[in-house]
């Protein structure tokens, strides 16, 4: 009889490593975190080396990097999983493992050491907007408005100047620069948790009403069904790509910011809409019922997107800790990853439904990333030019 194959069982590592056995399978699986050797019987089988992989990769996701970079970080330059066999794979691994770490640690510092350096930056920020804003009076009367909390002045502004230019060029020249205008005077501690929030609420209020007021389509009009991913809070942007749907003869469907469990998916599929539009502005623990901002409020970057903006500060009152982990060693990284592979497998059966997810370009491909039922958009010009191809071509959505 052949010497059965030593190691240790998944339920082992799963004990040693606090992540649950579903977890270590995906990992392997999908990113080939560890390759464990097989026993006769079929069993896989673990050394020591792969539950220090594990480990240390469960260290970087637990800090909000994405498994595939994780797994990246903990690898031998050439690419490839560490080998069973060398000890100086897992030597260059550790060592990758801590420079990532000093690098937090030095942007860490260095963000506490230059507050006036961001001043600085923020002052010249501005001063461009200003300078290459062909509305810049308007803003500035708006965020007067904002600061001593005028917020009825504040609206008639903004309704004054939706009149006067129209729908694009108030969100491109006011609505979202005043948003990061508004996150950035936050950031900096020039404007109150308070201001921020009445302000910036008072935008989504006003747009929510201006979509109320539109006229109604004809019931055969295409169907835009749009929502926050669970967990995300955050809307004005997708407020306003549904002003644009509407304006442009789509029928328009909300469910909301942070729907509940399964909201998105039964509506999917009871609804069918033509164009299924998803907005993300947080990292991985949105899918918690906590988020981890990547803008300011709801604008803190000229690529402003059709979920938000590109990275930033974040608003204070929605903000957590990154990396928090689920019951049975799931993080909430994962779980997010989770979700949105179950969405790509229930949009691949619905070929007449274009599903999108917007909001900052480099969360939104992390997310998106060999998903290929569930395409990127990255500012509000791809969600209008999205809804302007399907509106001329009169035939509904290209099929996957």
């Amino acid at each position: 009889m052949n010497n059965p194959v030593t190691g240790l069982q998944i339920k082992q590592v799963a004990a040693r490593t606090g992540l649950s056995e579903q977890l270590i399978r995906k990992w392997e699986q999908r990113y080939r975190a560890v390759t464990p050797r097989r026993m006769q019987n079929g069993y896989r089988v673990y050394q020591e080396h792969d539950v220090r992989i594990l480990m240390s990769i469960a260290h970087l996701v637990e800090r909000g990097i994405p498994v595939r970079r994780a797994v990246a970080l903990v690898t031998a330059e050439r690419g490839e999983v560490f080998d069973a066999a060398s000890d100086s794979s897992m030597a260059v691994g550790v060592q990758l493992l801590q420079a990532q770490e000093n690098t937090f640690r030095r942007r860490r510092e260095q963000a506490s050491e230059h507050v006036s350096e961001q001043m600085l930056e923020f002052r010249s920020h501005r001063a461009r907007i200003l300078r290459d804003n062909p509305l810049h009076s308007v803003l500035e009367a708006m965020l007067a408005a904002g600061a001593v909390g005028d917020l009825q002045r504040l609206e008639t502004i903004l309704q004054r100047c939706f009149v006067s230019e129209g729908l694009r060029i108030a969100v491109n020249c006011v609505v979202t620069p005043f948003l990061q205008e508004v996150g950035w005077l936050w950031s900096m501690g020039s404007w109150s948790e308070d201001q921020e929030h009445l302000s910036s609420l008072t935008v989504r209020n006003f747009l929510v009403r201006l979509l109320a007021d539109l006229p109604d389509v004809p019931p055969d009009a295409p169907v835009l069904l749009a929502s926050c991913v669970p967990g995300e809070r955050h809307d004005i942007m997708l407020q306003v790509a549904l002003l644009e749907a509407k304006r442009q003869g789509w029928r328009t469907l909300f469910l909301g910011p942070d729907p509940a469990p399964g909201a998105i998916e039964r509506a999917l599929t009871r609804l069918t809409p033509d164009v299924l539009l998803l907005s993300m502005t947080t990292r991985h623990e949105a899918l918690e019922g906590r988020s981890v901002d990547c803008g300011c409020g709801e604008g803190n970057d000229a690529q402003t997107t059709a979920g938000g903006a590109e990275s930033g500060s974040g608003s204070g009152s929605e903000s957590g800790s990154v990396g928090a982990a689920y019951p049975g060693g799931v993080s909430a990284a994962e779980r997010h990853e989770s979700w949105f592979e179950k969405l790509n497998t229930l949009a691949a059966k619905m070929p007449a439904t274009e599903v999108y997810l917007g909001g900052p370009a480099s969360l939104v491909h992390s997310c998106v990333d060999g998903l290929p039922h569930i395409l990127p958009l990255e500012s509000l010009a791809d969600c209008f030019d999205v809804l302007s191809r399907q509106t001329l071509a009169g035939e509904g959505p290209r099929v996957h």
